[in-house]
């Protein structure tokens, strides 16, 4: 027996299974029948204690549970991890999770049914974050194409003279952006605006060199000369004969000519220099450049010049 037999008139007959009240053994408890039997306690989607593990018999107690519940507290009220009872409270089932580019988590790593959680990323380029998710590295240089949605390298263009930058290089996906360092010849590296432009060289008084002629980009080295300025040696320096430098401009030479119109251009070989080209006074007449008086002489050499009082 689990408690203290009733005796006397607390005994309904001799030999009757009777317990006292009050007497039965820890765990044990009056049945309906008088008799000492075990607690039971109940338990929601589980096992209920039983014995010294039960409070009282009856009682709300679980001591372990079923269909995937978690015991807490003596109670089968949640799920384990990686389970949930969203469709049926009394079973909990496992978490399923998504993974668009890879392999999705399961079990305890799926810690909510429907989530975006991955293992590991399958699909080519995609990487698996600090989320658990698989996501297209923009900065490791790849893009997600916008009809197949996979992820792929990126790749600009390079419409002037040079080679598109593509991956890390191309910061936008179609964008007109070239690689520095691989410009063809003739053409220079912008980084202003990452485009390879026509080399355009400088040139004081003329235009400058341009493509492959041109050295170096902003460099002076020129191709032609205005203003009648001289090429020489890639510069536009000095200025062409028959001109002389005024004020950093190229003006034509002018002879002076005391009796008449001084020579000019590159018949003036030197500004300010005497030299006729024709003699306007009269009784002067040009010779070697010169206007000078001319006698006449019948039977000899005519004086000119000086020596020569009057033209004729």
């Amino acid at each position: 027996s689990e408690g203290v037999a009733s005796t006397g008139k607390d005994c309904p007959n001799n030999g009757d299974t009777h317990c006292m009240a009050g007497t039965c053994n820890i765990g044990f408890y009056v049945d309906g029948s008088s008799d000492c039997v075990e607690k039971e306690c109940t338990c929601e989607n589980g096992v209920g204690k039983t014995g010294t593990q039960c409070p009282s018999h009856g009682a709300h107690a679980c001591g372990s549970c079923t269909n995937n519940f978690k015991l807490m507290n003596s109670k089968c009220s949640t799920c384990l991890p990686g389970f949930n009872n969203a469709v049926n409270s009394a079973l909990c089932a496992a978490n399923v999770c998504t993974c668009a580019h890879g392999d999705a988590a399961t079990g305890s790593g799926c810690v909510a049914d429907g989530a975006e959680i991955c293992t590991a990323c399958t699909d080519s380029n995609w990487v698996l974050d600090f989320t658990n998710t698989c996501f297209c590295s923009d900065a490791a240089g790849f893009h997600v194409d916008a009809s197949s949605g996979a992820c792929e390298v990126k790749t600009c263009t390079c419409s002037t003279g040079g080679t598109a930058a593509t991956g890390k290089d191309c910061v936008t996906h179609g964008a007109d952006q070239c690689l520095a360092g691989h410009c063809d010849i003739g053409y220079y590296f912008d980084s202003n605006d990452n485009l390879c432009k026509e080399k355009q060289c400088e040139c004081t008084n003329g235009v400058g060199k341009t493509e492959k002629e041109c050295p170096n980009h902003g460099a002076h080295y020129c191709a032609s000369c205005t203003g009648n300025f001289k090429l020489a040696n890639n510069k536009c320096e000095a200025c062409l004969f028959g001109y002389h430098l005024d004020a950093g401009v190229c003006v034509e030479n002018q002879c002076t000519c005391d009796e008449g119109t001084g020579a000019t251009g590159t018949a003036c070989a030197t500004h300010n220099e005497a030299l006729c080209a024709a003699c306007t006074t009269t009784g002067f007449e040009l010779v070697s450049g010169a206007c000078v008086k001319n006698c006449v002489c019948p039977h000899g050499t005519a004086a000119t010049g000086v020596d020569c009082p009057g033209n004729g």
